[in-house]
């Protein structure tokens, strides 16, 4: 697993294109930076974090079998 450091702070890939590697750079610097690791997963629902870097991607996040 990569090092926190060489995360980049945004991730310009659409998010229908995101591997699971991009996604756990993303939780990692989220774990970093004092936040919940939220991205991606069940707790986008709840999410009220508006200034979050990643919201718009992890809010847009698919199932592959609904693309």
């Amino acid at each position: 697993m990569p090092h926190v450091s060489d995360i980049s702070l945004r991730t310009h890939a659409p998010a229908t294109t995101l591997g699971p590697t991009q996604r756990w750079k993303i939780l990692n610097k989220q774990l970093s930076q004092g936040k919940t690791p939220c991205f991606g997963t069940s707790a986008r629902f709840f999410c009220r974090d508006t200034s979050c870097i990643w919201r718009e991607q992890c809010l847009s996040l698919r199932a592959a079998w609904r693309r």
